[in-house]
């Protein structure tokens, strides 16, 4: 044993509420001489390089706190489940493919990381945590959405959907959300006619609120995916309400007028509109109108400068130049999606489809609530997971 880790040793043995930090030490196992502190009550491995621990661990009964994040652990001793007075377990960046049922016992734990791992399994035992306060799951190959994943602070949010996916019947979703945004009178409605079969129109009116419309479907991988499109007004009055519908995950078509300049189109305020509530969500830039003027735009220095921008497209509407190029772009990104194929309850997806249907512009909350209950989600968890 190191001078630094006996000296360490030595004081928390002193102490009347001993803690131990062994973090970045190098160690590739937990030293015996740690199992002795009994009475101790955090204890931090974190940035190690262990690969085992002890089934000795479950004589530190007292911790409160354990961290191992950041090792090489491939198993967790089922022991850990008598551990049962620890309140927050960090098990993050390890690789871990599975977690002992047994972690069900703990039934104080009030905070746990198991971001970072391989797993794509949780035990159903999971569900007995009732005290949890917080989870990460982010980073795990686990079948659960990852707009759910993130939900940290609703841990049983996210327990109850992977418990209820695991005894459920489930199916592709296969839809993915495009975004057309850009400033009025650029020809966004105009590109939606074209991109989905329609026929240009000279006199189209300018889009008031938010039109949506399906692209029936589109290949990829030899499946087919269906695409939402949403073609927003571009009136000052609509950019404050881009952030209830600007989302990851999301494909945005950026449409600009090639007779305008950059500053008139707002170019770099859409593209830092749509990075601050999308992240780097895919962008395509489209010069549209390029009948009437060329496209004067530094195209490489836009991509250089956000990372985001898969392609800088010229058309016309009005002529069709451009659309089928387009449409291989929008392929081309589709398919490099995340999350496209991922399978969801078959229960919420009928739910989203009797809200699709629904004839009026808003439903009521007690209407939706009868819509879950009609495909029997009844826990208030799940529905409110869902809405």
């Amino acid at each position: 044993m190191n001078k630094i880790l006996q000296e360490i040793i030595e004081k928390a043995s002193k102490s009347k509420t001993p803690n131990i930090d062994l973090s970045k030490m190098n160690l590739s196992f937990i030293p015996d001489v740690v199992f002795t502190l009994k009475s101790l009550k955090a204890l931090s491995l974190a940035d190690n390089q262990i690969e085992v621990i002890s089934s000795n661990i479950v004589k530190l009964n007292n911790l409160n706190w354990l961290s191992l994040s950041n090792n090489m652990l491939k198993l967790i001793p089922p022991e850990i489940g008598k551990m049962n007075n620890l309140t927050r377990l960090d098990l993050s960046g390890n690789n871990l493919n599975s977690i002992p049922s047994t972690i069900g016992n703990i039934n104080k734990l009030e905070w746990l990381d198991l971001s970072r791992n391989r797993l794509s399994t949780l035990p159903v035992e999971i569900k007995k945590l009732t005290n949890l306060k917080w989870i990460s799951l982010v980073g795990n190959n686990l079948p659960i959405p990852p707009e759910i994943i993130l939900k940290s602070k609703e841990p049983q949010v996210v327990i109850n959907y992977y418990i209820d996916y695991n005894l459920g019947e489930t199916q592709p979703l296969s839809e993915a959300k495009v975004l057309i945004v850009g400033q009025g009178s650029v020809g966004k409605t105009s590109l939606v006619k074209r991109l989905t079969g329609g026929i240009f129109d000279p006199a189209e009116n300018k889009t008031e609120g938010i039109n949506i419309k399906k692209w029936p479907t589109i290949a990829n991988n030899n499946s087919k995916v269906f695409l939402n499109i949403w073609d927003f007004g571009g009136q000052e009055i609509m950019h404050a309400t881009h952030q209830f519908f600007l989302t990851k995950r999301s494909l945005y078509l950026l449409v600009i007028d090639c007779r305008l300049s950059e500053e008139n189109n707002r170019l770099e305020y859409w593209i830092k509109i749509i990075q601050s509530f999308a992240d780097d969500s895919p962008i395509i830039i489209i010069g549209n109108k390029i009948d009437q003027h060329p496209l004067d735009l530094d195209k490489k220095g836009l991509i250089d400068k956000y990372k985001n921008i898969t392609g800088i497209i010229e058309t016309s509407c009005k002529t069709g130049f451009g659309i089928n190029d387009l449409i291989k772009e929008v392929t081309k990104q589709i398919n490099n999606l995340d999350h496209v194929h991922d399978r969801l309850l078959i229960t919420w997806i009928k739910v989203k489809k009797r809200l699709e249907e629904f004839k009026n512009d808003y439903i009521s909350y007690t209407e939706y609530l009868d819509m879950c209950r009609i495909e029997k989600i009844n826990d208030s968890t799940s529905q409110e997971t869902l809405g």
